[in-house]
């Protein structure tokens, strides 16, 4: 753990454990996205630790289920002791509080991530222009305020197809993704929702593949011209 200045605080070890991020909660513990190897934790997405790094309990929607080789839960704080879950191949969001008990359920009908059963039938669904493209899926959320829920979807760049791939006789498809190139050919949707109203408050479109920070920041990856890559912060203001 490090603090925001980036000193260092401390280090735990967790056995059976592939995290996927994880959010600090006020009352001083954190949760942990992922897959968990514990009879109880097996296929719940979220795990409750202490502030000792000691694990609580194990939760989540059932509809999202965690698995070794799955994609990470997409999961930010909400008050004191809830979150806000959001299914990756759904525009569907879950207010669920750290014993499990879900407090709100958020569907959006939204024309950037058209809706499907599972993430399997999602990956099915893949780019006739570029097969190496996922649909639009949530990539992160963020609580912006009491009402308001700010989410990063990523989708297909408008030019991804023009992209150009490098060649790779070892790939099945011929071609392998570089850092720079799975960058390009992505871009990311920031939408704000009004959860009382219940409607869209405004949107944005960016290229690359941002994603909203546990303090509600936006960080993009970019790749420098000697191919390092660095992150890029932006400070995000809604206009009212």
């Amino acid at each position: 753990l490090f603090a925001p200045a980036g000193k260092y605080i401390r280090s735990m070890r967790m056995d059976r454990v592939r995290p996927h991020g994880f959010v600090f909660l006020r009352n001083g513990g954190f949760v942990l996205g992922g897959a968990v190897q514990t009879p109880e934790g097996a296929g719940l997405p979220l795990h409750l630790l202490s502030s000792a790094g000691t694990l609580v309990r194990s939760f989540g929607p059932e509809r999202i289920v965690a698995r070794m080789n799955a994609p990470s839960p997409v999961f930010a704080a909400s008050g004191t002791d809830a979150l806000w879950v959001a299914e990756e191949s759904n525009y569907r969001m879950e207010r669920v509080d750290t014993s499990g008990a879900t407090r709100r359920v958020v569907v959006v009908p939204n024309r950037w991530l058209p809706a499907f059963p599972d993430a399997a039938a999602r990956d099915a669904a893949t780019s006739a222009q570029h097969p190496d493209l996922e649909r639009g899926y949530v990539s992160s959320v963020f609580e912006v305020g009491e009402g308001q829920l700010c989410l990063t979807l990523r989708v297909a760049a408008r030019d991804a197809a023009q992209v150009p791939m490098t060649y790779d006789p070892k790939s099945e498809s011929g071609t392998v993704l570089t850092d720079e190139t799975t960058i390009r050919i992505h871009e990311t949707v920031i939408e704000v929702l009004d959860l009382k109203a219940r409607r869209l408050v405004t949107r944005h479109r960016v290229p690359g593949m941002a994603v909203l920070a546990n303090d509600g920041t936006l960080v993009s990856p970019a790749v420098t011209d000697d191919g390092l890559m660095q992150f890029e912060v932006f400070a995000l203001r809604v206009r009212r």
